[in-house]
């Protein structure tokens, strides 16, 4: 078998042999030449050699197609090239606010920034609470974050760039490892989007078709700006928020106890109170006054209302004559949630969507149907009464201190 060095042409080998030589006396030479810049970059040295060559390269990295036809050498520097290349962009700074996409023709485009600092993303209560019901609370999680990374509103996603922001040990957005989040965008697929393997992308699904997934029939409430440092806590300080979110998003902030609140959101009493903790959500105690303080009356109202009955004196005179006594019993405390209500914008066109993607009576749809007993003033409450005198309805009367609401009512008789 012939040797490499033999199946090489003779004017190549003479010419590598000739830069050997070229090479030897310049490095030899190298402490009294004169260097001189030259105006072609791919020229670094120049020198005139025995009148013969005037401007001869000084090698210090071949390209990675230069092997000397030789395929061992030529695979070590393209190794060596790409090692080089992964360090480099290891070295970059991690941007969370503008994301480089990938276009058709792979080349890097850069979005651009927001007005303004994003530092929420908008979420809508419903679907919150309804993915805490369904337990996909991680997957939740990842479609808020992949609609806040979505900064022109594309739809869509490079894995690579959702892997980056969200496993990266160096991003400001990174939730868990590269192997959960597989995991995730799996259980996710064609229910909170799609995941195209072939090209690399993921398709997300919007409100609409999400919360038909949920099974949510419509949206009620308002959406709230949900902020990121919610989302990128542990996932109980998450679904804690949600908890607290659907407070925030509530149109008033009647009483409501912890049992109507468990049917609603399939949370228990003891969790709720833990969930208040973590969220901050603040809590105020209601007090209804019913009729004067005599003995019949004591005795009808505590019949009612139980232990909840105690007597109550208007040493202000709001009620009527200062120093008199009315019997007064506690109701269900309110709440209020600790994030900033957000504009309703598309709410109204996703509920019409839902109305043809849901199927009316499924589950959990009709569980935030809530019995109305609690007003704004006396006028609307004596009309409500009216209606239904089965049951006792209350308007809002005054603050008696920062964390206790005075309420009165109209009775059963």
């Amino acid at each position: 078998m012939a040797s490499p060095a033999s199946s090489l042409s003779p004017a190549l080998m003479a010419a590598n042999q000739r830069l050997l030589q070229l090479r030897e006396q310049l490095q030899a030479n190298k402490q009294d030449s004169h260097l001189n810049t030259s105006d072609d970059d791919s020229l670094p040295w120049q020198q005139d050699v025995e009148g013969q060559i005037t401007a001869v390269p000084f090698i210090t990295d071949l390209p990675p197609h230069l092997g000397w036809e030789s395929e061992a050498f030529t695979q070590t520097l393209r190794q060596s090239q790409q090692r080089k290349e992964r360090e480099e962009a290891k070295r970059k700074p991690l941007v969370a606010e503008k994301l480089v996409k990938k276009t058709t023709n792979h080349q890097p485009t850069q979005l651009p920034a927001p007005q303004t600092p994003r530092n929420t993303v908008k979420h809508y209560p419903s679907i919150g609470i309804a993915a805490l019901k369904a337990e996909q609370a991680p997957i939740y999680r990842v479609w808020l974050m992949c609609r806040y990374l979505d900064v022109q509103g594309r739809g869509w996603h490079e894995i690579e760039d959702v892997r980056d922001q969200l496993t990266d040990t160096e991003s400001r957005l990174r939730l868990f490892t590269w192997r959960r989040l597989r995991q995730i965008l799996g259980k996710g697929h064609e229910q909170f989007w799609t995941w195209d393997r072939d090209n690399g992308r993921l398709w997300l699904f919007g409100a609409a078709r999400t919360a038909a997934h949920l099974e949510v029939e419509r949206l009620t409430g308002k959406p709230v700006a949900l902020p990121i440092s919610a989302i990128t806590e542990s996932i109980g300080t998450f679904k804690a928020h949600l908890y607290g979110a659907w407070h925030s998003g509530r149109k008033r902030n009647n009483p409501i106890s912890r049992t109507v609140q468990e049917n609603i959101t399939g949370i228990p009493e003891r969790t709720q109170r833990h969930y208040c903790k973590v969220a901050k959500v603040e809590r105020r105690s209601n007090i209804a006054i019913g009729r004067k303080h005599t003995p019949e009356n004591a005795k009808e109202t505590a019949w009612q209302h139980s232990w909840a009955v105690f007597d109550f004196i208007d040493s202000q005179g709001k009620q009527g004559r200062k120093g008199t006594h009315y019997l007064a019993w506690h109701l269900p405390n309110s709440y209020a949630g600790p994030h900033q209500q957000s504009p309703k914008g598309r709410m109204r066109k996703i509920n019409r969507k839902l109305v043809d993607l849901v199927t009316k009576g499924a589950r959990g749809n009709d569980s935030e149907t809530v019995e109305k007993l609690y007003f704004a003033n006396g006028k609307v409450a004596r009309q409500a009464f009216n209606l239904d005198i089965k049951k006792e309805k209350y308007w809002f009367v005054s603050i008696a201190t920062k964390r206790h609401h005075i309420w009165s009512s109209f009775l059963i008789t």
